[in-house]
């Protein structure tokens, strides 16, 4: 299933309960799966888009907030995930599927708001720690969602690590891979920690944003 996939909730004037995903495309292995989960049924709605025009997406330069007294304006987050500009700073270099996971959790931190950790194993998402003061906490509240699952797992955080701290709950989780933007005065520290539980590592060189 796209991971750009978004969840809403409908209800009408019946009391009908319904589920709704809309992507620009399903697998169908996806479908299935989807249909067939005892939660949702026979009142989940599907909806598929076809391919997106990037252009039209990208056409404001702006996200407008409104605040006391005026409107916030702030450059767009328009991070993907672009694997020529990635960097590998730690001695152990993510597996191809561990890659795939760290793209997952990279493209649905985009869309969640900071700060946030997410974590995801075999293309799924496992935990999310979103909204909180400092990225420590949504860190705990990630791993704590995913439970033992964890183990093996890839990590995104939406910006830098300022200390390690971060990596040695990710490792005392289970979390294999991490990535995350760099940038901080404490990189070096935060590197060294990685290498020190064995973790993978990378470095986007970008930072996602949802205030």
């Amino acid at each position: 299933m796209e991971s750009f996939s978004r969840f809403g909730k409908a209800r009408g004037a019946s009391g009908f309960f319904a589920e709704v995903i809309i992507a620009p495309q399903f697998e169908q292995e996806a479908v299935e799966l989807i249909r067939t989960l005892k939660a949702w049924g026979g009142r989940v709605r599907l909806m598929e888009t076809g391919e997106i025009d990037r252009a039209k997406i990208h056409g404001a330069e702006y996200d407008a907030r409104c605040v006391v007294g005026g409107m916030l304006l702030q450059k767009r987050d328009l991070v993907g995930w672009e694997p020529a500009e990635l960097k590998y700073p730690t001695k152990a270099r993510p597996t191809e599927a561990q890659l795939e996971d760290l793209r997952i959790a990279w493209l649905a931190a985009k869309h969640t708001k900071s700060n946030t950790i997410v974590l995801v194993k075999n293309r799924k998402v496992l935990g999310v720690g979103a909204g909180q003061m400092n990225r420590v906490e949504s860190g705990l509240i990630a791993f704590k969602r995913a439970g033992d699952e964890a183990k093996g797992c890839a990590m995104a955080s939406d910006a830098f690590f300022p200390f390690p701290d971060n990596v040695e709950n990710a490792a005392k989780a289970g979390v294999a891979a991490i990535v995350q933007p760099g940038g901080s005065n404490k990189d070096d520290e935060v590197i060294a920690c990685a290498d020190k539980h064995g973790i993978a590592m990378v470095f986007t060189g970008k930072r996602h944003f949802k205030h």
